[in-house]
């Protein structure tokens, strides 16, 4: 159960870096390509425009196929997005790259419900307030990271110094996803074959099935 979580903690936690990453750096970056100022403003807001929209979206497809799924496909979608990105030469490639990247981003309740499903009653708590420290340690790191990339990447000859960053951001998205997919079965699924006790200790289960024979 801890190398589950250990997972989900790295998950959310590279979500949040791929995210604060490229911040510092998307104003320069879209200014080389003729932005202004409100358009940069676009370009930051649309992310978290879209994982505001995808967020509920990503929560019903985790109820119906599974949260490893859904997190395998938020995670392959924003790597995806990241590295278009990295080499985009039109503010338009850059706005629709950056509203696939909140689209893949919204899964960070379908996280939380992994943690949730994973961890026992008693340790819920503490196991989210791990999660939410991942999450703010990536916020805190990514823009750090982001800038010495791009300061890595510029001083090597005939390099792209936001490629080295892009690649980057996507890079840790594809780690986790393989990770991920090698991952124990969620424990929701688990917890599903366990019985159910009824209100006098008795399986509810068992006495349906006695019931109906």
């Amino acid at each position: 159960m801890k190398g589950k979580l250990t997972v989900l903690m790295i998950t959310a936690f590279v979500d949040m870096l791929g995210f604060a990453m490229v911040i510092p750096l998307l104003p320069f970056y879209a200014t080389k390509l003729g932005a202004s100022a409100s358009i940069v403003g676009v370009l930051i807001a649309a992310f978290s425009i879209a994982q505001l929209a995808s967020a509920p979206l990503w929560g019903r497809f985790s109820d119906r196929y599974g949260r490893r799924p859904a997190l395998l496909a938020g995670l392959m979608i924003s790597a995806i997005a990241y590295v278009i990105f990295a080499y985009a030469s039109t503010l338009w490639l850059l706005l629709i790259c950056r509203i696939v990247q909140g689209l893949g981003g919204g899964t960070i309740g379908v996280v939380q419900a992994y943690v949730a499903d994973a961890s026992d009653p008693k340790d819920r708590a503490k196991s989210l307030g791990w999660l939410s420290a991942a999450t703010s340690f990536g916020a805190v790191v990514g823009p750090a990271i982001g800038s010495a990339l791009i300061h890595w990447g510029g001083t090597r000859r005939g390099s792209r110094p936001r490629s080295s960053a892009f690649w980057s951001a996507s890079s840790p998205r594809l780690i986790c996803g393989s990770r991920a997919r090698r991952s124990p079965r969620r424990a929701s699924m688990e917890s599903s074959t366990k019985p159910v006790l009824g209100p006098f200790g008795a399986s509810s289960r068992g006495r349906t099935s006695r019931r109906s024979a």
